[in-house]
């Protein structure tokens, strides 16, 4: 190669370097042998806000606040001393102009000349202000959940595991080194009513933030309820960086609850005997058709949460009877008109029994509604189709067919099939098309019997 083709492809070397140290967002930096600047690429204007002239010919530290440059100078010196590579050295430098105080990451190598002798450093610097401003955040997370009585969590934005607080480890028993940077998956429980961590952070990520109860598998394999509040964590631009969630055990409420409900079951189905107790032809009345209720809500799909509070109303929507004499309740026979009117005041009766009672279910409206019907030709108020709750429909259609089907003083017990047939013969008018059908359905199937 001639001396004019070296020159060409030495000039194009020195251009294509020049523009690929001046493309990239870092300072790159020269010192010599006393730690004086003798190269600054373009970037350093970025990052301190002054040009690479004004740092020709200036001390390494310079540039730093006092106490800044002696800290780094304790640092670096022995280092330096052994002509050692400085690494990831993290500093600081005052605001210029009013804006905020700049962090930089540096990493510098020692350069030797041809004979060995030492020279200086090069070096890279890179501003980290937004990565220790996020550092800072997280840190005041940090601070506030470690106080916390709730078990809490910080992942990254692969849902990774970053922090969890002393709590989290008390509840689901895993200890920090065993958790950190697994991912959220692991507290999986995989059980019923328990929204798997994956569709959590989906909806994270739509809305910015989810809460509600769900279960978290603990170490030991036991799911844990828990009542989850989460959200995303971003940074100055509205980047997702990760997410943050806290976790109220919910265990202790759940065995109350278990208690409470069972002690109100109790309750419920004592009135319920009290009131059958009055009337030995419709003896089990109640009970019977309460089953049948159960059983149509699972047909139809509905959730434990109605089905529980439907078979609590079944078991006593005929409490208001009590204010009705027996005479007239056992009376073999037709009623006179006046009489009707009593009886039809049952439902009524009930209502104004239980509507000052707290049930976690409309207890008090299912007694008020169970003899309305669709088109408003029931009682005690005429309701129509939208105004009368689901749980009504479906004791409707289970009380006609249990009272067509067992004896009464004023009429013989009759075959079940009349009975379903006075239910596709109103359905409709009288009765909820989907309550009938699911009610066709399992007598076909023979699941169910009054027995």
């Amino acid at each position: 190669m001639n001396r004019s083709a070296l020159n060409d492809s030495m000039q194009f070397l020195n251009e294509r370097y020049k523009d690929l140290v001046e493309s990239t967002g870092d300072w790159l930096w020269e010192v010599d042998e006393h730690m004086r600047f003798t190269y600054c690429s373009p970037q350093v204007k970025q990052i301190l806000r002054r040009s690479p002239d004004e740092l020709i010919g200036e001390l390494r530290w310079g540039y730093m606040p006092q106490q800044e440059a002696r800290r780094l100078d304790e640092i670096c010196r022995p280092q330096i001393m052994a002509r050692q590579p400085l690494s990831l050295i993290e500093y600081y430098v005052e605001p210029v102009l009013g804006q905020d105080r700049v962090y930089i990451e540096s990493t510098a190598r020692p350069y030797f000349d041809s004979e060995g002798k030492f020279r200086g450093y090069r070096g890279i610097d890179r501003e980290i202000s937004c990565r220790k401003k996020l550092e800072k955040q997280k840190q005041h997370y940090v601070d506030v959940l470690g106080q916390i009585e709730e078990a809490a969590l910080i992942l990254d934005k692969e849902g990774r595991i970053t922090f969890q607080n002393s709590r989290f480890s008390k509840i689901f028993g895993y200890s920090p080194e065993e958790i950190f940077n697994k991912s959220i998956s692991l507290l999986d429980a995989k059980k019923k009513g328990s929204l798997e961590t994956g569709n959590v952070l989906e909806e994270l990520i739509r809305d910015g933030s989810w809460e509600g109860e769900t279960r978290r598998l603990a170490k030991s394999g036991k799911p844990i309820p828990v009542y989850l509040r989460a959200k995303t964590l971003e940074d100055e631009d509205n980047n997702l960086i990760g997410f943050i969630g806290t976790y109220f055990n919910l265990t202790p409420y759940k065995k109350s609850e278990k208690v409470l409900r069972k002690t109100l079951r109790s309750t419920i189905k004592a009135i319920s005997i009290t009131v059958e107790k009055r009337d030995p032809y419709t003896y089990g009345h109640q009970q019977r058709m309460a089953n049948l209720c159960v059983k149509i809500a699972k047909e139809l799909g509905k959730d434990s949460g109605f089905i529980k509070g439907l078979e609590m109303g079944a078991l006593i929507h005929d409490i208001g009877k009590i204010h009705i004499p027996g005479e007239i309740l056992n009376r073999p026979g037709n009623l006179t008109e006046h009489e009707m009117g009593m009886i039809r005041t049952h439902p009524k009766v009930g209502n104004e029994v239980v509507k000052g009672l707290e049930f976690p279910w409309p207890i008090a409206a299912m007694i008020l509604q169970h003899h309305e019907r669709l088109d408003g030709s029931g009682y005690p108020e005429g309701r129509i189709n939208g105004d009368i709750i689901p749980e009504a429909r479906i004791i409707a259609v289970a009380d006609v067919l249990e009272a067509m089907t067992t004896h009464r003083p004023y009429c013989p017990a009759q075959d079940i099939n009349i009975g379903l047939k006075e239910l596709q013969d109103h359905c409709r008018t009288h009765y909820e098309p989907d309550v009938v059908d699911a009610c066709l359905k399992i007598c076909a199937k023979k699941s169910f019997s009054f027995d």
